[in-house]
Formats: structure tokens, C-alpha cells, sequence
């Protein structure tokens, strides 16, 4: 089936190219009508593709475009990582200790050695509260017999080598929420209250520390600071992160930048040794390729979230993409990893017009920011034909509520 569906669609894309070669359906001359028509996106650059499961093109319109993402790089980010560590693989945190302990007391070091996971100290439903994993590693030290810290508790966050953010974000975002960064030691999302507006989040770019100040909190003792861990340590154990099937799936509902940057990374650190922004797209291409797919003028990948405007990928990219995913060992934590309209997540207001039926069988990913509103995914009904779709719109001036209206157009017609 893969064999014969790779094949079809491999047809599909050659044939989706010019005008000539547009396809003849209905759900074709529909969309085109109405972006010719749309004072919404008029002057914009608007792409689509829709093909059915079978790698039939229903919609071709500027397909071979390449596209700011924004978040709907999370489509490739979530996807390639489960399906290259799979759903079950988890992140560890790892507490060692340097020193010797005399009376309870140890003379020495504690290092709280991180290895990428995204969830310490967040504060959503998925993950276990920070006083839960706060008292797992007070417990491993009251194991070991240390009640009392005469030294260090030092946050180690080298399992990420390169810089914390990609040198392609623009600068004003670096020091938002959503533009943290990550390292190999997170903490609270990255994230604090902004100290002028307690109402509102920013980037907090200390967040090791603050772990390791969090640490020393619930021990009492020890001074917090930051660095690396020798090679030769006493280990004492490790916590572990949501199986990655429930961290995917937050990272697509939510669209968190950080999770994403994350899963980025850890693919490259897991297949090249290195989690740098440059090594992880090396990483994430080679995941790409033994999937069957050509990154080569169809899709430029930077980072895991989609923060950069340097992100290119195609309509087309991404239809051949979602219809890899169908037939990866991954596919069932993908599915249930994309948001649904009606429901929770970035795609709850949208559809609002289309019937519970229809709008209950589609599953996708948004992406937005200045000027760019883009929507991929699938509509799976119970019964009759499976669509793979992406509509993206760059370089609009009109209100994001309007391009939204107009983007729920496209797919409405593509699905009738």
C-alpha cells in the first residue's frame, strides 16, 4: 500500500504543476472562484493543494510556492519525532553527587543534569506539578543520606550544544514567552511574570537557575548555581518526562514553541550527537528522506516551531508530507496529536459555520503570525473519501479574523 501510494502521489505532484495541469474538479473551480474574488486576499500570496488519500489532486492553486510556515512547521517537528523515537520514548533528568557525606550532611555537589525535557516546572494538565518532581529528587537525596547541602546545587544544561534561540528569529520575539528558547535544562516553560505587567508572561532566559534555586528551596540548604557536570559522579537516579505520543500532542493542541524547539532538537542530538538548530534540520531531513521525501525546492526547515520567517515549505510538501505520515508506525499518536475544530486547541473558532459531522472530521494544524495564516491537516469522515489538505496564505494586510473567514472558505469547499 505504501509502495502504491507514494507512487500515486509522486504522480500527483508532477501533475499539480502550471496551469495547464490544473485539475478539473469541482472543489477546483469552487476555491479558484473564490480566491479570484476575495477582497480579503487580494494582493496576497495564497497556495493550496488538496488530494485525496489516494494521491488524487482535487486542488492545485500556486501549489510548488514555498510558504512561510509559522506553526504549521509543528506539522513536521511532531511528526518526524514520533515516528523516528516513537510514542513511548520519554526524556530523563538525571541527579548526581560529588563529595562526601558525614552526618547527613554532604560535603560536596549536587548536580541536577538535564537532558532536554520541556515539561520541568510546567504548569499544564499533562505533566506532574513541580513540587511532585521537586520531592522525587529531595527523596533520592534523603535515599542517599543527605539531609543537608554544604556546597553546590548546579544546573547543567550542556546536553544542548548551540546557542538557547535560532539565529534566524527576529530579535523583538526572543524576549517574549512564546521566543524563549531552550537548552538542556528547562524549567517552568522558559517563561516568568512579567515584572511590569504581572498579568502577562516573558522569556525568562535564567530558567537553570531558577531550577536549581527551586531545588535548594525544598532541601533548605545548598547555594544554587550553574554548570557542567564532571565525568565521574555518583549517580543517584533520574525522573522522567509524558511518553512523547502525550508531549506531541500538547506541543500540536497548544502550540508551544518551546515543546516544538525541543522535539527539534532532541532529533538532532539523538541522530547526529549534536542538538544545534544547524545539525537538528540536517537531522530532520534525514528522517524526511528515509520517509520517501525530497526536501529539494519543496521545504527550507530552520527550527522546530516555526518562529522563523526563514521557514519555506510548500502546499504540496506538506500534502506529500501528511500522506507519508499515514503510512508511518506513528500515524495513530499523530492523528490524535492534531486539534480539531469546535474543540480545545488553536483551531477551536474555526469551521464555525460547517456542520458538527464534517467539522468533527478534520484534523489540523494552524500556523500564524504578521501576514501569515496557514491551515494543513486532513478531513477523515466515517464513510467516504479520505482529503490531505494545506491552504497558506503570506504577505496578506488584512485582519486576521478576515483571512481566517476566507481560509475557512477554502477548506470548507475543498471538504463539501
Amino acid at each position: 500500500m505504501k509502495t502504491i501510494r507514494n507512487i500515486l502521489l509522486c504522480t500527483a505532484m508532477a501533475a499539480s504543476v502550471g496551469l495547464a495541469a490544473q485539475p478539473r474538479t469541482r472543489q477546483q473551480a469552487k476555491v479558484a472562484e473564490f480566491i479570484r474574488n476575495s477582497e480579503t486576499l487580494r494582493g496576497a500570496n495564497v497556495a493550496v493543494m488538496a488530494m485525496t488519500e489516494e494521491g488524487d489532486t482535487l486542488v492545485a492553486w500556486n501549489c510548488d510556492n514555498m510558504m512561510v510556515t509559522a506553526s504549521n512547521m509543528k506539522l513536521i517537528t511532531t511528526g518526524t519525532a514520533l515516528h523516528q523515537l516513537g510514542g513511548s520514548w520519554r526524556f530523563d533528568t538525571n541527579l548526581a553527587v560529588e563529595g562526601e557525606v558525614r552526618d547527613s550532611v554532604l560535603k560536596g555537589n549536587v548536580y541536577i543534569i538535564g537532558r532536554g525535557d520541556p515539561c520541568l516546572g510546567s504548569q499544564d494538565s499533562i505533566v506532574p506539578p513541580a513540587t511532585e518532581t521537586l520531592n522525587a529528587w529531595k527523596k533520592m537525596l534523603r535515599e542517599a543520606g543527605i539531609w543537608r547541602i554544604e556546597g553546590n546545587i548546579i544546573a547543567d544544561g550542556s546536553y544542548f550544544d548551540g546557542g538557547r534561540e535560532n539565529e534566524t528569529w527576529q530579535i523583538e520575539d526572543a524576549v517574549t514567552d512564546y521566543g524563549t528558547g531552550c537548552t538542556g535544562l528547562n524549567w517552568g516553560e522558559n517563561r516568568m511574570r512579567n515584572p511590569e505587567k504581572k498579568w502577562t508572561w516573558i522569556s525568562n532566559k535564567n530558567q537553570e537557575l531558577d531550577c536549581a534555586r527551586e531545588l535548594a528551596k525544598a532541601m533548605g540548604s545548598g547555594a544554587a548555581s550553574i554548570g557542567q557536570a564532571p565525568d565521574s559522579l555518583n549517580a543517584l537516579g533520574s525522573t522522567k518526562s509524558p511518553e512523547l505520543r502525550r508531549i506531541a500532542r500538547f506541543t500540536n493542541w497548544d502550540s508551544n514553541n518551546l515543546f516544538a524547539d525541543v522535539l527539534f532538537r532532541t532529533v538532532g542530538k539523538e541522530m547526529t550527537g549534536s542538538a544545534s538548530y544547524d545539525s537538528s534540520a540536517v537531522a530532520v531531513n534525514r528522517v524526511l528522506a528515509s520517509m520517501g521525501l525530497n526536501t529539494k525546492k519543496c521545504a527550507r526547515i530552520m527550527d522546530g516551531s516555526g518562529l522563523s520567517r526563514k521557514n519555506y515549505v510548500s502546499p504540496a510538501f506538506f500534502c506529500k508530507f501528511l500522506a507519508a505520515m499515514m503510512d508511518s508506525p506513528a500515524w495513530d499518536d499523530f492523528i490524535v496529536s492534531l486539534p480539531q475544530p469546535g474543540l480545545s486547541g488553536t483551531v477551536k473558532d474555526n469551521m464555525k459555520t460547517l456542520e458538527n459531522a464534517k467539522k468533527n472530521a478534520i484534523h489540523m494544524k494552524s500556523g500564524s503570525m504578521d501576514g501569515v495564516r496557514n491551515y494543513s491537516g486532513y478531513y477523515i469522515p466515517e464513510k467516504g473519501e479520505r482529503i490531505i489538505f494545506s491552504v497558506m496564505v503570506n504577505n496578506c494586510v488584512s485582519r486576521q479574523a478576515d483571512i481566517k473567514k476566507a481560509t475557512d472558505r477554502i477548506i470548507s469547499e475543498i471538504i463539501q
